[in-house]
């Protein structure tokens, strides 16, 4: 649903013609915030509730977030250049 909503509310302004590089920099880093909190909070959430036995499995959510950090540049980055 968040996905969504982040959607809808870029192409609302496309359409109404109302966006601004201000309002697409706030967006891209609302998007960031969630992509690494989210998998930070499951490395929280395993460490303080879980009786993890080997200590590289909190490695797994450290990982996902380095992944999803970099896929998010690199989709920015790729439709930056594309508009060059």
């Amino acid at each position: 649903v968040g996905y969504a909503f982040d959607s809808a509310d870029g192409q609302l302004a496309r359409l109404r013609g109302g966006g601004t590089p201000a309002g697409e920099w706030l967006d891209h880093v609302v998007d960031s915030i969630k992509t690494t909190a989210l998998h930070l909070a499951v490395l929280i959430g395993w460490y303080r509730h879980y009786d993890v036995t080997d200590v590289r499995l909190l490695l797994i959510p450290i990982g996902f977030t380095l992944v999803a950090s970099v896929f998010f540049f690199v989709q920015i980055v790729t439709d930056q250049l594309r508009r060059a």
